[in-house]
């Protein structure tokens, strides 16, 4: 603990100051293989007060999700090697990981069978890129409201 502050996870957000670990409400592991995409969300979320831990395959999230204990997991479906639904699956029962984690999936993959296939997979809620950022922002905001 360095300042009063607890130290950060390995893969978070460098660009929030110790005032935005203070008023953080909660911890997001985002994984996105595409670097474009997961820095632009990571910057958004840590505008929005959130501390973000970041991956950008599904390896690298399990090991960042250990030592992050995120409240939030946002994963890319198309990963390459282990896709989002076996990545979500594995946070499921990683020790370490919170059991009550709010999986959201924000993927291409938008047919019913994806659809079908995150559920299954326990994502609370299923978004389709270009995806609308208010959505998610509600899903952030009040996770239990959150419609798949």
């Amino acid at each position: 603990m360095k300042d009063g502050h607890p130290p950060r996870p390995p893969g978070s957000d460098q660009s929030a100051s110790s005032s935005d670990i203070k008023t953080c409400r909660r911890r997001v592991l985002l994984v996105d293989d595409d670097d474009d995409v997961r820095e632009t969300l990571a910057e958004i979320l840590a505008m929005r007060g959130f501390l973000v831990a970041k991956a950008g395959d599904g390896h690298e999230a399990l090991k960042c999700a250990i030592d992050a204990s995120p409240d939030i997991a946002i994963l890319d479906v198309g990963l390459p090697g282990m896709d989002g639904y076996e990545l979500a699956r594995r946070l499921r029962v990683v020790a370490g990981v919170r059991a009550d984690l709010l999986l959201i999936a924000v993927t291409g993959y938008g047919q019913q069978e994806n659809r079908r296939l995150a559920h299954e997979a326990g994502f609370k809620l299923h978004l389709v890129k270009p995806f609308d950022l208010d959505v998610l922002a509600q899903a952030l905001d009040d996770p239990v409201a959150a419609e798949f």
